[in-house]
């Protein structure tokens, strides 16, 4: 099916959303990698080490440890 390409032309083999100078003949899918284009993470967005909280004379949370990483959610839960 013809599709138009960005410049208005008529564009035969429908790859309208292809970069310029894209040979879908020549691209070897087989090759191509999954690999998200950022660097690696290796280091936790937060880290925490020994947290203590109080609420007035109590003490809630005593020596927590915990990493985050990007894209998780982390939530202290306990007796309220």
């Amino acid at each position: 099916m013809a599709t138009q390409n960005n410049v208005g032309q008529a564009d035969p083999a429908g790859d309208a959303d292809a970069p310029a100078g894209f040979d879908r003949e020549a691209f070897d899918s087989s090759t191509a990698s999954m690999t998200p284009c950022a660097s690696v993470v290796t280091d936790p967005v937060i880290a925490v080490r020994g947290l203590t909280m109080f609420y007035g004379a109590t003490q809630v949370l005593h020596g927590i440890d915990l990493e985050i990483w990007r894209g998780e959610v982390c939530a202290i839960v306990g007796p309220a």
